[in-house]
């Protein structure tokens, strides 16, 4: 195969900035109330970028399937702005797609040997856990409802509860697979769990509990399946367990009614915050402008025409379709799709979690220009990269212990 370690350009320095870039995502929205000029972690992310450009100058680099989705998607966006109905929200949302997308190709497109992988892994969920520590211990009730929801609050500005659940989803389903499937730990990664799983309860997100649910289900299903089960594998499942229903029931004596009405009633997942209200006006106008959309935007100036505020479409998909279409579309999901089946394929349990935790939430979510959509298909692209061309059993250094 040729020797592994030559391939290896995104240790020292690149590597310890992808780890911070991961770990301060959570707060990214209290940093910027204090730091000028926007996006703080649109600076780290800037340079990170800069110095992988500079040190890969040389090297060949391998494109693949979902990289060339994504520059047909942003190209596609691009192009849209011809036609699109808004030029104000177009401009806005192709520097947002054309930022987060291109942050997504650099990071892909380069080789992350198994330490620095393991590395954004747990910075990912440490971030995330202590968002949730800090969600707990000072959270405060989401501004302007009257519904008793939960959030973070930093340097007076807030988070919305379903974008910080969304976030704080990467690194309950890291931590799960830690105490699961890790040599070590496990009950320091199952007390992590229990952490973020009652941070995410508090906000009263059902699509973070639902994204949460579905990947550890996921796991389950996969090594529950395998006819040989070692000691620790069958104790991490039994304290991801205990810990899960702990929580519940410690949670059903705290939180307030309306959050447990919203989170375990299933009846109430129907009404969905008016989203079916809002699919069911949008839909109608899918067919005119089937093949190549609205154009970028347009879907936020619907919702303004038609219900008075920018709600947008409150769902990833339906909006990639509205605002370029079914072409668009199949560039957009293609990413998800491609990155699927080579976790599917080859039963990369982590892949799939983290995939699922990014891309179930984007269903009740305007996700393309978030972090926690993208985060879950970076970490989900690097660990497919690095198993893909890793076939000698070096891959042990991403979590000691783990049977591929």
């Amino acid at each position: 195969m040729g020797n592994v370690s030559a391939k290896r350009p995104s240790r020292g320095i690149v590597s310890k900035l992808i780890s911070l870039y991961f770990f301060l995502c959570p707060i990214e929205f209290g940093l910027n109330a204090v730091l000028p000029g926007g996006s703080s972690i649109k600076y780290l992310g800037f340079v990170i970028v800069l110095i992988v450009i500079l040190k890969n100058l040389k090297r060949p680099l391998k494109p693949r399937f979902y990289h060339i989705a994504a520059i047909l998607w942003i190209l596609l966006c691009f192009v849209s702005l011809v036609w699109t109905i808004s030029s104000d929200y177009s401009i806005l949302y192709l520097k947002m797609y054309t930022n987060i997308t291109f942050f997504f190709i650099i990071l892909t497109v380069i080789w992350h040997d198994g330490t620095s992988i393991k590395a954004y892994l747990l910075s990912a969920m440490y971030g995330s856990t202590m968002a949730s520590i800090l969600l707990l211990a000072m959270g405060t009730n989401l501004e302007g409802t009257t519904l008793t929801r939960y959030t973070l609050t930093i340097f007076g500005a807030q988070i919305d509860p379903n974008g910080a659940a969304a976030l704080i989803a990467n690194g309950v389903v890291i931590a799960v697979y830690f105490a699961m499937f890790g040599a070590k730990n496990k009950i320091l990664y199952s007390i992590i769990v229990a952490i973020n799983l009652f941070a995410i309860l508090f906000t009263g997100s059902r699509s973070g509990l639902v994204a949460v649910a579905f990947s550890i289900g996921v796991s389950l299903i996969f090594y529950l399946k395998k006819a040989q089960h070692s000691f620790r594998y069958i104790l991490g499942i039994f304290i991801i367990a205990t810990l899960s229903v702990l929580v519940v029931v410690i949670t059903n004596n705290i939180l307030p009614a309306t959050i447990k009405e919203r989170l375990f009633k299933l009846e109430n997942y129907s009404g969905g915050s008016n989203r079916i209200l809002i699919w069911m006006t949008l839909l109608p106008y899918f067919p005119a402008r089937s093949v190549f959309g609205y154009g970028l935007g347009s879907t936020v100036q619907l919702t303004m025409d038609i219900f008075g505020k920018p709600t947008g479409a409150h769902n990833t998909y339906l909006q990639v379709l509205m605002d370029v279409g079914i072409i668009g579309f199949v560039f957009f999901i293609a990413i998800i799709l491609i990155l699927l089946q080579r976790g599917i394929k080859k039963k990369r349990v982590i892949q799939l979690m983290l995939i699922i935790a990014a891309i179930v939430p984007a269903f009740f979510l305007d996700s393309i220009g978030q972090r926690n959509f993208w985060n879950g298909l970076i970490l989900a692209a690097v660990v497919s990269n690095y198993f893909d061309l890793d076939k000698e059993g070096e891959s042990c250094i991403l979590v000691p212990g783990t049977v591929q």
